[in-house]
């Protein structure tokens, strides 16, 4: 749940990718000891430094794409962008719900 919730997706695409991950090494999944319906899914040394990895480029790149931006543009920029990001998350939700929880792939 903490996952989806900071994602822009479907239950179903998260257990996809969370699947995809596990196979590569990238993650590990438990069941929670508290509740089987649940799992703990956790980064693996593997899985940290690609992400470190991807950090480093992700903000090198914004670095380079907002250099000639001002601290004003950037930051309307970043609204903008958390408000597209919560819409899409509404949207996708409300096509959770009237379907059942079926998702859109």
């Amino acid at each position: 749940k903490e996952i989806l919730a900071k994602l822009i997706s479907t239950k179903g695409n998260l257990s996809i990718h969370i699947a995809n991950l596990a196979e590569r090494g990238m993650v590990s999944r438990k069941t929670s000891d508290d509740d089987g319906r649940r799992h703990v899914i956790r980064l693996t040394a593997k899985g940290r430094r690609a992400l470190e990895t991807t950090e480093t480029y992700y903000k090198e790149r914004i670095a380079e794409i907002s250099r000639n931006m001002t601290a004003e543009e950037f930051r309307s920029l970043i609204k903008l962008m958390d408000k597209l990001r919560e819409r899409c998350s509404d949207i996708l939700s409300a096509s959770e719900n009237s379907n059942g929880g079926a998702s859109h792939e």
